[in-house]
């Protein structure tokens, strides 16, 4: 059934997931993962959105199995919105994980933004020193007198 092939796209979201978390507990990436966060938390929510009126339509045929299915279909039907069940918990804790990643990512380009902060700050006072010193002194130096127009 064509619950079985989601499952493709519930691993495909699961190794995004493990992507991000490795570029962002790694280190030695200098950019934020923003984009690659939201691409993720899309595709959950879009996913999500497609299986929950799929949910409610097998529940809805299993509580009116005896006009439509035999017993067998019957178990299928279970077999499906158990699998359908599992892919939402699924991607609820998805959206957990990733709350938390974003929640990380926030912190680690804050702490970014610390530390250059922190290196502008010591170098602003050695710049301020010749600033200084260049305001104070005249910008114009003394012209030498016209030797032209001496009378000999």
């Amino acid at each position: 059934m064509a619950v079985v092939r989601m499952f493709r796209t519930l691993y495909r979201i699961a190794r995004d997931i493990k992507n991000i978390e490795g570029i962002l507990f790694e280190g030695d990436t200098e950019e934020d993962q923003i984009r690659d966060i939201q691409t993720v938390k899309k595709n959950i929510i879009n996913f999500k959105s497609l299986l929950e009126p799929l949910e409610e339509l097998v529940e809805e045929m299993i509580g009116q199995h005896g006009k439509y299915i035999d017993r067998s279909g019957e178990e299928d039907l279970d077999d499906s919105l158990d699998k359908l069940k599992k892919l939402t918990n699924k991607l609820d804790n998805f959206r957990d994980t990733m709350s938390l990643l974003t929640e990380t990512n926030e912190l680690l380009i804050a702490r970014s933004t610390n530390q250059t902060i922190k290196i502008l700050t010591v170098v602003t006072p050695f710049l301020l020193v010749p600033t200084v010193s260049v305001s104070s002194t005249p910008l114009t130096l003394p012209t030498p007198p016209d030797v032209s127009s001496r009378s000999d």
